[in-house]
């Protein structure tokens, strides 16, 4: 395949960040498909040359791929600790499109454990940066994400907001798959 003859080709000039790529790109692909342990084995391997190279932001990304990886898995406790780390070097470099998407991994970590509160600050930090930097997508989750949290807290007129505003969002930006899922929210 593609991504195996870019591996050899990055290989045989020695570029660690096309073979740090390439095999991130693996990794993504594994997690796709369920493969989540092999996909982990792709993103360590990519983390360990992304160090080599010292590029925070990328570096960032494969501790949040391994993070999602360990979700996947049922690891909560590992997830958290990769999502911490690429948290905190995301925030060092200033990529505030990025912190969000983070704060919403950490969210979703905290729902699935029941952590209601907890989960509802994150997302809620999550939106105000989407909102600063104009992610809509992004903006268009978190409402949903917060809409959830809200509504297993009992707070159905809250929860009914937020996920009438998250539709308003997907409404504009003709997102359907999200218009589906805020409707059947609302249902």
């Amino acid at each position: 395949n593609y991504h195996n003859r870019s591996l050899i080709i990055s290989k045989e000039l020695n570029d660690k960040t096309g073979i740090a790529g390439t095999l991130n790109s693996l990794g993504a692909i594994e997690s796709d498909m369920g493969n989540n342990e092999k996909a982990q084995e792709y993103y360590f391997e990519s983390l360990a040359l992304r160090k080599e190279t010292g590029d925070k932001f990328d570096i960032a990304r494969s501790l949040n791929n391994l993070g999602s990886a360990a979700y996947e898995l049922g690891d909560f406790e590992k997830a958290q600790k990769f999502y911490n780390e690429s948290l905190e070097i995301k925030r060092s470099i200033g990529d505030q499109y990025s912190v969000a998407e983070t704060l919403s991994n950490l969210g979703n970590i905290a729902y699935a454990q029941g952590k209601y509160e907890q989960a509802q600050n994150f997302q809620e930090e999550c939106l105000a940066l989407n909102r600063e930097v104009g992610n809509k997508n992004g903006m268009a989750d978190s409402l949903n994400n917060l809409g959830k949290t809200k509504y297993t807290l009992g707070k159905y007129e809250q929860a009914r907001k937020y996920y009438e505003e998250s539709l308003t969002i997907q409404n504009e930006i003709g997102d359907k798959s999200g218009i589906s899922h805020s409707l059947n929210n609302l249902g």
